[in-house]
């Protein structure tokens, strides 16, 4: 039974586990929010407040789903032979359920290799796909001498998509898996597989080889390699240098792979890619992986690298004040060379008031996926954004300010550097009304404003004529109606001499209507 408990500070909440005969099995006390699991058998929950807490509280929500899964460990034991040379380790309940604080310790034996196959390299391929938080810990060492091979890392915890895979001489393996308190999505899946390799497709394994300063490196892979699986680590020792490293691979195969790790960047370069020189650079060391999976004879290819360690770019934050008809250049740091990573510039530009300012952008060759330009109508991100500028323009881009300031922000990441942007801000003042024109405007509506007046008591002087001509009809002893149709008649209406005042107009109106 998975018992999910949410309580306040204060607050205790105990989980008591029984067996058939009644007998206390496990009990779980505390006074936080937890996942508990505990066997469904007989499940005793008691919670209760602090003793000197003699007023109200809120009781605990509590949660019970009865699982058909267990939170078991898998077998504390396998051996790899080439007979059985795979085993696949997962997280307790994997994938759908998630046992808080459930370690788990897996030995993995790995027995040396006799006979023929001593000719070829006997490895260890792992595979590890996980989604893990920042307090679960999952590890992968040598149960030789305890170094750690793998272990997970905050940043490679994306479920979306398997971690790099790894290579390792053969030897005998420890999994340890120790997941949190808390409760939350978590797994991991572990493939193991053990190879014997030919000598001439085993290029250097994981974390077997550290370069530092500057270097070049040529790796040949032959067309006999159905698998090679090569792995490189670029240190920088400096703090006020960054480690550069450019590659490239010739003549790539469909399932070619190169990962780059570091401590703020994950990049996977795919067949596509591969065949035009790339380049990361990064304050930290950069790890590098080459992996090449294949059945089938494909031409030899070759791997070239080249490291180096670079002076950090600066990037101040800038202030420009334009007047009226002049521009100044703004540029990419380093430009037209390829621009540096980890940058965020922030130049912004002043005009006077009543002006506006012109931008311009001529050049603009950005890597798409993580850098960018962005143009606000203003001098912060909260302003409205005028332009973001990410990937290549061949055409010019331009475009006005609203207001009478702008600012660009200038964002790189860790890899796919390009040559950057070149633009033009130009200060304009707003067009202004001349005296001249000031004064015709002015006589203009000054007659608009007379002949509406004239037309208007025109209007009201003929509506008081037709009313006096109206009432005097009305007192009139004698009234003509002319109506035509069948024919034309006149008729005759007379008022009886001193009675005129008495009449019903109204009645009059709707006899002769």
């Amino acid at each position: 039974m998975y018992i999910n408990i949410t309580t306040e500070e204060g607050v205790s909440v105990d989980v008591g586990s029984y067996d058939e005969n009644g007998v206390l099995t496990s009990r779980d006390s505390a006074g936080f929010t937890r996942g508990v699991f505990v066997d469904a058998t007989r499940v005793e929950v008691v919670f209760r407040a602090r003793p000197f807490d003699e007023g109200p509280y809120n009781t605990p929500r509590i949660t019970a789903m009865l699982m058909s899964k267990t939170c078991k460990c898998p077998e504390p034991e396998h051996v790899l032979t080439f007979q059985l040379f795979y085993i696949r380790i997962t997280s307790p309940g994997f994938p759908d359920l998630y046992c808080p604080g459930k370690n788990c310790n897996t030995l993995i034996k790995v027995p040396k290799i006799k006979g023929e196959e001593r000719k070829k390299t006997d490895l260890i391929f792992v595979e590890t796909n996980c989604s893990l938080s920042e307090l679960d810990l999952l590890q992968l060492k040598s149960a030789e001498n305890s170094k750690i091979l793998f272990r997970s890392q905050h940043k490679q915890q994306d479920p979306s998509r398997p971690m790099r895979a790894i290579v390792f001489e053969a030897q005998d393996l420890a999994v340890e898996y120790t997941p949190s308190e808390r409760v939350q999505t978590r797994f991991f899946e572990m493939n193991i597989t053990r190879m014997n390799v030919l000598e001439e497709c085993v290029c250097s394994v994981y974390d077997s080889k550290v370069f530092e300063t500057n270097g070049k490196l040529t790796i040949p892979i032959s067309s006999r390699c159905h698998l090679m699986h090569c792995h490189w680590k670029f240190s920088n020792n400096r703090y006020d240098t960054l480690i550069s490293v450019s590659f490239k691979l010739e003549n790539p195969y469909k399932t070619d792979l190169i990962y780059m790790y570091s401590d703020h960047m994950m990049e996977e370069y795919g067949y596509g890619e591969l065949s035009h020189v790339r380049q990361v650079t990064s304050p930290s060391a950069i790890s590098m992986t080459f992996s090449r999976m294949k059945w089938f004879k494909t031409p030899n290819a070759t791997l070239k690298i080249s490291w180096e360690q670079v002076e950090r770019c600066v990037c101040p934050e800038e202030s420009f004040h334009l007047t009226e008809g002049t521009s100044l250049v703004i540029t990419s740091p380093h430009w037209p060379q390829q621009y540096c990573s980890m940058l965020l510039c922030r130049h912004t530009f002043f005009a006077p008031k009543g002006h506006y300012l012109e931008v311009v952008i001529d050049n603009a060759d950005i890597e798409r996926y993580h850098d960018y330009l962005k143009i606000y109508d203003g001098n912060s991100t909260t302003d409205p954004l005028l332009m973001k500028v990410s990937g290549l323009y061949e055409k010019v881009i331009q475009f006005n300010s609203t207001q009478n300031t702008v600012m660009f922000v200038f964002k790189t990441d860790e890899s796919g550097l390009k040559k950057g942007y070149h633009a033009n801000v130009i200060c304009h003042a707003y067009p202004s009304t001349s005296k001249g024109s000031f004064v015709f405007i002015i006589v203009l509506l000054a007659l608009v404003v007379a002949i509406v007046s004239v037309g208007a008591a025109f209007v009201i002087h003929r509506k008081k004529a037709q009313n006096n001509r109206q009432y005097q009809s009305m007192n009139n002893p004698t009234v003509s109606y002319s109506a035509s149709g069948t024919g034309s008649a006149t008729l005759n209406v007379a008022f009886e001499p001193g009675n005129n005042e008495s009449v019903n107009t109204t009645e009059l109106e709707t006899q002769l209507l």
